[in-house]
């Protein structure tokens, strides 16, 4: 009996745990939904401006082939962000498994500067060894996106995000760098709420011109020496941006 009331309290914290993250996940789909139905007005204009301007300069070649490759430009960045936003809303939390954090940045950078925002400069610094760790994918892209929304609203101007993989012994972790001290811990609270059912910490350290955001990897209990796990690295090997 008392084993009972004393495991009752645990299952319905981990019950509520996982309502709210999926009452975060399904509003910030819906906030990453208008910001990329704006982007798509504004890739609809590009691609109506180039039709309009290939009909007065038909008899220039050198000129429509410039306003093609602009407009086929507009289409296929208005394809890829339909097709990761669409990708994004379907995924559901998955049993955690190895993946190549770096892969999954690179692969999140189109939504991730959707929901930045053109005023803000994202960069994405990978590994100098590969970022493998034990992780939910789907729980991990939801949250840094959460923290992608949250940094849009704290920076009143133009600024930056940096998203950098760094890999230790034993986990591996993502620094979130946005410019400014406006990111306050009351705008991470979705992100946290998404991160506490994916076994994912996230630990904000404020500064004078910037805001660091980490978010750690459950640890891996594999061998370094069996190629499962990268060893310890903080060096950088690329730094990829985009606006």
């Amino acid at each position: 009996m008392s084993d009972r009331h004393i495991g009752l309290p645990n299952n319905q914290d981990a019950s509520n745990q996982t309502v709210d993250s999926g009452a975060s996940r399904q509003q910030m789909a819906g906030q990453l939904a208008a910001v990329v139905a704006h982007d798509l007005n504004n890739l609809l204009a590009t691609i109506l401006g180039c039709l309009e301007l290939m009909e007065r300069r038909f008899d220039d070649p050198d000129r429509l082939k410039v306003l093609i490759k602009r407009s086929s430009g507009a289409v296929e960045r208005a394809a890829s962000l339909t097709s990761r936003l669409a990708q994004f809303v379907r995924r559901q939390p998955q049993p955690k498994a190895l993946a190549d954090v770096d892969v999954l940045i690179a692969d999140l950078m189109p939504l991730a500067t959707s929901a930045l925002g053109r005023r803000v400069r994202v960069c994405a610094e990978t590994s100098s060894v590969p970022a493998l760790g034990l992780v939910d994918s789907a729980g991990l892209e939801a949250a840094l996106l959460a923290l992608c929304m949250a940094a849009r609203a704290a920076l009143p101007e133009a600024g930056s995000v940096t998203l950098a993989t760094r890999v230790s012994e034993s986990r591996v972790s993502i620094s979130v760098r946005v410019t400014g001290s406006g990111l306050k811990p009351l705008d991470l609270l979705q992100a946290h709420r998404i991160a506490s059912t994916s076994g994912l910490e996230i630990q904000s350290v404020p500064t004078d011109k910037s805001t660091v955001v980490t978010v750690s990897l459950p640890p891996s209990h594999h061998d370094a020496g069996s190629g499962d796990l990268a060893p310890t690295s903080n060096a950088i090997t690329s730094i990829r941006c985009e606006q």
